[in-house]
């Protein structure tokens, strides 16, 4: 048996007759995030309704991977009824082996929709976000497998104590 095979434990697979390496790189990285609060809330229901909030979220790339994970420069999008409306940037990072990785991220939200000034009038505001996160596992300094995750999730900002809750994600 060669290097290569003891390095990456091989089993015999029968079903095929021929050896395969364990699949423990295949897993997918996890981007759960938790915005904190909603920050310089303001809104207006006058002729042109309009929302503009900055928020603080928590970040967290958790790697199941047996090698470390590095992804690149990312987004999560706000959006309000099919419309962007607010983004927050995550830097490029590396996640360690079998760890999560939590970042602090920043952003803002700014949307002037007629539709608002139902949603204001009843004290809260809808949203979705969506963010892909895309990168690289290193397996033994010598594998890589490109993976990706992606996260939506729905949100209500409750405008009178500017709290984001009911978050739900899939």
């Amino acid at each position: 048996m060669s290097n290569l095979h003891r390095r990456l434990r091989c089993v015999p697979d029968h079903s095929h007759n021929r050896l395969r390496a364990h699949r423990h790189e295949n897993q997918e990285p996890q981007v759960p995030y938790q915005i904190h609060h909603g920050q310089d809330l303001t809104t207006s229901n006058s002729a042109n309704p309009s929302l503009s909030m900055s928020f603080v979220a928590e970040v967290s790339v958790k790697n199941p991977n047996f090698g470390r994970y590095k992804y690149d420069q990312t987004s999560i999008s706000f959006i309000y009824e099919g419309t962007q409306v607010g983004d927050a940037v995550v830097p490029k990072a590396t996640a360690r082996t079998k760890a999560t990785r939590k970042e602090i991220v920043s952003g803002a939200v700014k949307t002037v929709n007629s539709n608002l000034a139902s949603d204001i009038s009843a004290g809260s505001v809808t949203l979705s976000t969506y963010s892909k996160i895309n990168g690289k596992v290193y397996l033994m300094n010598m594998i890589k497998k490109k993976k990706s995750a992606e996260m939506k999730c729905t949100m209500v900002v409750h405008l009178s104590s500017k709290q984001v809750q009911d978050i739900k994600c899939n």
